[in-house]
């Protein structure tokens, strides 16, 4: 669904650091305003400190589908930052979603699920 990157669990020090690289490339080319799309409190403000501290974007948190979705239609975001394990929404139908609805926006999958290389990965690596 045009997914930038992916690392499966455990994380070597050296691929964070490369997908910590790609993510600041990124963020440096000019993202003014991000939507995190969260539902654990903690990890929602934990994106947020860790990506405000770069550039300091425009940052607006959000935990359920409908607040999201509300969110991206009467506001334009550079990005989103996505957790695919919503509880009023599978991830993947929220991108699709996401794409239908509001058009082409880079979306940055954050998630603790693992994924499997025969479904999610798979369906990450589709085309958009």
């Amino acid at each position: 669904m045009g997914a930038m990157a992916y690392e499966n669990k455990p994380v070597s020090a050296e691929a964070l650091r490369e997908a910590m690289g790609k993510i600041e490339l990124f963020v440096q080319r000019g993202v003014k305003s991000l939507l995190v799309i969260e539902d654990d409190k903690v990890a929602q403000q934990s994106i947020m400190e860790l990506i405000g501290g770069w550039r300091r974007p425009r940052l607006s948190p959000s935990a359920r589908l409908e607040e999201a979705m509300s969110q991206l239609r009467n506001k334009h975001y550079d990005c989103v930052v996505l957790d695919l394990g919503l509880p009023d929404m599978n991830g993947f139908e929220l991108m699709e979603n996401i794409k239908s609805e509001i058009g082409n926006i880079p979306i940055i999958i954050y998630t603790g699920k693992d994924l499997s290389p025969k479904k999610e990965e798979t369906e990450l690596r589709r085309p958009g």
